[in-house]
C-alpha cells in the first residue's frame, strides 16, 4: 500500500512536469523510502542526472525546478524535477503523507539544495 501511494505520487509528479520557452536545467531523481541515496541531502551532484526542462516534452508557459520531500509511514521520499508553476506543493504530496519540504525555484540546478 505504501509503495502504491508513493508510485502514484511519482506518477502525478511526472504528469505535472512542464516546459516553456525559457529553458531550465535541473537535477532529475527520486528516492522512495531512502532507496536512492544519491537523491537525498546532500545531493550527489556527480551521480544524479541533469535534464533540460524543454526535453521533457510536455508544454506549459511557466515552470519551476522543484525539490519535494514527503514523509509517509515514517519514511522519507524525495523528488527533484520540473513542475508547473501554478500547482501548489500541497497538491503534489500524496494523500496520507506529510509534506516535509517543498522548494520551487527558477534558476538552473536550484533544486539541488
Amino acid at each position: 500500500m505504501v509503495h502504491t501511494r508513493i508510485f502514484l505520487f511519482l506518477a502525478a509528479s511526472i504528469a505535472l512536469v512542464a516546459t516553456s520557452v525559457d529553458s531550465l536545467e535541473r537535477y532529475s531523481c527520486y528516492s522512495i523510502s531512502n532507496t536512492n541515496k544519491e537523491c537525498l541531502d546532500p545531493l550527489n551532484k556527480e551521480k544524479v542526472p541533469t535534464v533540460n526542462c524543454n526535453d521533457i516534452g510536455i508544454s506549459n508557459t511557466d515552470h519551476v525546478c522543484a525539490k519535494i520531500v514527503v514523509k509517509m509511514n515514517g519514511n522519507l521520499s524525495v523528488v527533484r524535477s520540473c513542475f508547473s508553476a501554478d500547482v501548489p506543493c500541497a497538491d503534489i504530496a500524496p494523500s496520507g503523507s506529510t509534506l516535509v519540504e517543498c522548494k520551487m525555484c527558477k534558476t538552473d540546478f536550484c533544486n539541488g539544495q
